[in-house]
């Protein structure tokens, strides 16, 4: 913890002039935290890794606690108040056996969140979270952590499915343009007939610059061939 802060503290004197806390200054925001020298609060960190949390972020915290503390000043140095995951990759990077992956286990909310974007991004089936193999990945070694149900997976699945659409239903309502509107059909290798139904638009990229994007509105299952 002591990385987020200059390495030199001042010493605050009590009213009888001997050393009362250590005063380390934040390399971030410049806030003085303090340090008990003396009682039960003795060298205690509590109050630094407070302020950490609250102005870099706890995902930091969690990095520099796995590594030493000259290359985790290293990395603060190089990265003041940067984005959590960019300091998270560079303190990583600096341990060498590490990629980009943080050092702190991601809560139950997260997990179902991924898993239910890995299922749909990757068409994975609903029950492969049942799988012998893909659990033994997950738990061995760590046996108490989460894992969701196929049922739970649907469910999230449905929820992040109807958030996307509220929320693409709005950005469309507010697209200031024509939208051209392009269906498709097409018959599978199983004599099963659909059709999508996309639209394109112009979408403002991170660099500010439009850019043609395509957005699959739905996607329907024809009572027979097209053709």
């Amino acid at each position: 913890v002591y990385a987020f802060f200059h390495a030199k503290p001042e010493v605050e004197f009590g009213k009888d002039n001997t050393g009362k806390y250590l005063v380390y200054q934040c390399s971030n925001c410049g806030d003085k935290i303090r340090q008990g020298m003396k009682g039960g609060d003795r060298g205690s960190t509590g109050n630094l890794r407070e302020h950490v949390k609250r102005c870099w972020g706890e995902d930091a915290l969690a990095a520099v606690n796995d590594t030493s503390l000259e290359k985790a000043r290293v990395a603060v140095r190089q990265f003041k108040k940067t984005k959590q995951t960019t300091l998270t990759v560079v303190i990583n990077t600096i341990q060498s056996w590490f990629k980009t992956f943080s050092t702190r286990p991601p809560k139950k909310e997260k997990i179902r969140v991924v898993t239910a974007r890995w299922v749909a991004e990757s068409a994975r089936p609903f029950l492969i979270v049942r799988d012998r193999g893909y659990r033994w990945l997950q738990k061995e070694g760590r046996p108490n952590h989460y894992v969701p149900s196929n049922q739970t997976v649907a469910r999230d699945l449905k929820k992040l499915y109807a958030a996307s659409k509220k929320r693409l239903t709005a950005e469309l309502k507010e697209y200031g343009y024509l939208i051209p509107v392009e269906l498709d059909c097409w018959t599978s290798p199983n004599h099963h007939a659909f059709m999508s139904v996309m639209v394109k638009i112009l979408r403002k990229g991170k660099d500010g610059t439009e850019k043609p994007t395509s957005l699959l509105l739905d996607f329907i299952e024809l009572p027979r061939s097209h053709s």
